[in-house]
């Protein structure tokens, strides 16, 4: 299966977590765009379907702008967020502004799980997953 264009944007800036996630959503036919940082993504998020994203990239980063371009999409937008946690953790509550818009995955995650997470985005979103992802 071809990856399509890149509407699922990857940001974990630290160790391997980028790379792995793009390659397991890559087999799944998934297309991801990894980025270095927010703001990358930032530019990015209106052509983008879903955020997946390595808790740590968020805590060490100004969240303002990526909030602000949460609460300014369409109440039937719902941005989707893949947040990529650390085992054990307790969600941060610098992060409560994602809530409305998480799918929270432990690492070390399975393979699967991050594919059906991303692939049901799709569906939540009332289109065909093969369609949008």
């Amino acid at each position: 299966m071809t990856p399509k264009e890149p509407v699922v944007l990857v940001l974990a800036p630290v160790g391997r977590d980028a790379q792995l996630a793009a390659s397991i959503l890559a087999k799944h036919g998934i297309g991801t765009r990894i980025c270095a940082n927010l703001d990358e993504v930032l530019r990015l998020l209106d052509s983008a379907h879903c955020l997946v994203v390595a808790e740590e990239a968020l805590i060490n980063s100004d969240r303002s702008q990526f909030a602000a371009w949460l609460r300014n999409q369409p109440a039937w937008s719902d941005f989707p967020v893949v947040l990529l946690a650390m085992r054990g953790t307790e969600f941060d509550q610098p992060l409560a502004f994602l809530d409305r818009y998480l799918i929270v995955l432990e690492r070390p995650f399975l393979a699967s799980s991050l594919a059906n997470s991303v692939r049901s985005v799709g569906t939540a979103l009332g289109r065909d997953s093969q369609e949008c992802l």
